[in-house]
């Protein structure tokens, strides 16, 4: 996905898989030969498939603002040359929305390379440099310091267009301006800055977010972003008075959470077994006997309801007076860190900002003059809170002479981003110390104090006092909480099973073809098809979620990743355990049924990869229409009593579609009509639905 309303080249590669949804007649857009999409250093999952996992890390994270996890990975040996498909580099992706430390880090690796390996240089499958892409996002401050490094300014992409071409903002116009007309200030090596002058910033106060001094992103003030959140109705009312079909479904979303978090959540909340209300969320997480892995998975996520959940599951636990160990131990003390270093820096991000909090909360708030002042303050603020009673959310055990704590590593933790790096540090180093790695891949102590320098934009902001304790706990000690992933001892937990995910609930279940009146389809069917393909539910659900990430919109069974390697550098926290079970020649229509009294979920299939990714409610309908000849039945919903019968029936089924964000979305249905493709299951579909529905065939139907 690049900068192009059009993606029109088939060698750019924006995503496999782009579906829309379409709920009317089926036109394939029409494209303009002419357009072509520039990558414009966006970095998208299925554009990273060529590259090993630890230069896939090192990606993703350049586009992000954690610095010591790209100092991390590149200590590992990651190599930061590597581009995607689309030819875009890891300078590209840090000049797109990296932070400036993370730029100065690439710079300052090509200041100390050999003649000719600078990745100031590079150009992606558009032509474009690291400085077309800045100059395309309007980062003026890493114009700046591309410009100081000597970055080409007159290089023009495969479009014919030069730098300044791109330049829609005048402050950094007049940057490129004079760099190519190689005024003194760039030739001493001076910071690239335009002559004095009064700009109008050209978004006005749509602009929402800064890059401060030390390349942290701040929101502006000029919005605020609050996290979005109706809690709504759920589905299934009614049956739910009953208390065994409160426990069966709460066994069932239980079930489907320990495969896909999200799924199983979006079954609970529809269901009604849980209030769509974080504080009820999380209190089911904790009180219920689901798996702790699944757990820290979710909460990992990029979703809007992952975000709230770990916030919520965090600020319920006390980190007051906490070193930066003993905060990591209590935060993945009720779940199991996820293997994947993307949801691993979530989880961190969100433990600093509630550590931070919770220290303002029993700090002073006084604006101090200067920084001997505010540290002063803290200084005494540490010793009357160490006098203090408050000793609730106290570890008896913690080694609280080794490492400094709470206020103490506040005065020297200048900001929850800071403390967020230095958490994540220190989580690298517990897996490096631990895992079943060459001795040469260690890391040594001066290793150690070297990476976590400057975390702040400023060298040596860190002292030796914090960083060697923290160091000595982690490499001495193995910490089961700290593992990533599952601990080496439970490496052989799940057998690989070709049971569905519902065996244990359901009382009927095999391949079936549905076609659903109504039902909702994808842009690229054929117009007026009444099937439903599994792949195109599937599809929906990733399309629907809140994700915008192309990689969502691709079929699950090719998102997997059995790999549980975090950096990729050896020592696999987990093998992967599941296989794929083949749908042999059922064709891509069919779809895996499980009669759940009273409800009937829709699977991809049965295995341990496999989730439902939908349901239907038969309270309410009736069984019609029975074809033994084509072994077919239809489910129609049921007119209350109330209606008139000589009117046109308006009863509907309820379909829910589970979404892997953790939402449902809520269809109407007038009939299901489902194929069994086993035809000996036939009978027994019929009998199980037949009592459920309580109901006789229509006239005219064939019984059997």
């Amino acid at each position: 996905m690049g900068n192009q309303v059009l993606c029109s080249e088939s060698k750019l590669r924006c995503t496999d898989n782009c579906t829309r949804i379409s709920m009317g007649d089926r036109k394939e857009p029409t494209l303009d030969e002419g357009h072509h999409c520039d990558p414009a250093g966006a970095v998208f999952a299925e554009n990273l498939d060529d590259l090993n996992d630890i230069d896939k890390q090192l990606m993703l994270f350049s586009s992000g603002t954690n610095l010591i996890a790209v100092r991390w990975l590149l200590t590992l040996g990651a190599n930061r040359f590597a581009c995607d498909s689309n030819g875009t580099t890891c300078l590209h992706a840090a000049c797109r929305s990296g932070s400036l430390s993370i730029v100065d880090e690439y710079i300052r690796l090509d200041e100390n390379s050999k003649p000719g390996q600078s990745s100031l240089t590079g150009i992606d499958i558009a032509g474009w440099t690291p400085l077309h892409t800045a100059v395309f996002m309007g980062r003026h401050d890493i114009v700046s310091r591309l410009l100081q490094a000597g970055a080409p300014a007159d290089r023009r992409n495969l479009s014919g267009q030069a730098v300044i071409d791109l330049c829609s903002d005048a402050r950094t116009r007049d940057l490129i301006a004079s760099a190519l007309q190689g005024t003194s200030r760039f030739a001493n090596g001076g910071r690239a800055e335009p002559p004095e002058r009064n700009y109008t910033d050209s978004m006005g106060a749509l602009i929402v977010e800064q890059v401060m001094p030390g390349g942290r992103l701040t929101a502006s003030r000029e919005v605020r972003f609050e996290p979005f959140f109706v809690p709504r109705n759920p589905v299934i009312k009614d049956m739910l008075r009953n208390p065994g079909s409160r426990r069966q479904f709460s066994a069932i979303g239980r079930a489907i959470f320990d495969r896909q978090p999200g799924r199983g959540l979006a079954f609970l909340v529809a269901s009604g077994c849980v209030r769509d209300y974080p504080i009820d969320l999380v209190s089911f997480l904790q009180g219920s006997s689901v798996d702790l892995g699944q757990i820290g998975v979710f909460l990992g996520e990029d979703f809007s309801l992952s975000k709230i959940l770990r916030m919520e599951f965090i600020n319920a636990v006390g980190f007051v007076n906490c070193g930066i160990v003993a905060c990591l131990k209590r935060a993945f003390a009720s779940f199991r860190a996820p293997p994947d270093l993307q949801k691993v820096d979530r989880i961190l991000g969100s433990l600093a900002e509630v550590w931070w909090r919770q220290h303002q909360r029993f700090g002073t708030s006084t604006a101090f003059p200067d920084l001997a002042s505010e540290e002063e303050a803290l200084r005494q603020a540490a010793e009357a809170f160490a006098q203090s009673p408050f000793e609730e959310n106290a570890d008896s055990n913690a080694p609280r002479d080794r490492e400094l704590e709470g206020f103490e590593l506040r005065r020297f933790v200048r900001s929850s981003s800071m403390l967020h790096q230095l958490l994540f540090s220190s989580m690298m180093l517990h897996w490096n110390a631990h895992a079943p790695l060459p001795r040469s891949q260690r890391i040594s102590l001066e290793t150690w104090l070297d990476l976590n320098r400057g975390l702040d934009g400023a060298p040596g902001t860190l002292p030796d006092n914090l960083l060697v304790p923290i160091y000595q706990l982690l490499t001495t000690s193995e910490i089961p909480h700290l593992w990533l992933g599952s601990p080496q001892h439970d490496v052989a937990a799940l057998p690989v099973s070709d049971m569905s995910t519902l065996a244990q609930f359901a009382r009927v279940e095999g391949w079936v073809r549905i076609v659903g009146d109504g039902m909702p389809t994808l842009l690229g069917s054929t117009a007026g098809n009444s099937t439903a393909p599994t792949a195109d539910c599937l599809h929906m659900s990733s399309m629907l979620s809140e994700a915008t990430a192309s990689s969502r919109r691709r079929h699950p069974d090719r998102c997997l990743n059995t790999s549980r390697d975090p950096v990729g550098a050896g020592g696999n926290l987990l093998k992967g355990r599941d296989r794929q079970f083949s749908d042999v020649a059922r064709g891509r229509d069919a779809v895996w049924l499980s009669l759940c009294s009273p409800l009937l979920f829709l699977s991809a299939g049965p295995g341990s990869t496999r989730t439902p990714f939908a349901f239907v409610n038969l309270d309410g309908a009736k069984l019609s229409g029975i074809e033994p000849a084509r072994a077919m039945f239809s489910i129609n919903g049921r007119a209350s009593c109330g209606d008139d019968e000589a009117g046109p029936n308006t009863a509907t089924l309820q379909f829910v579609l589970l979404l892997p964000d953790g939402r449902w979305q809520h269809y109407e249905l007038p009939r299901l009509v489902v194929e069994v493709c086993d035809r000996t299951k036939l009978e027994g579909w019929v009998l199980y639905l037949n009592e459920i529905c309580d109901a006789t065939p229509v006239m005219g139907a064939t019984s059997i």
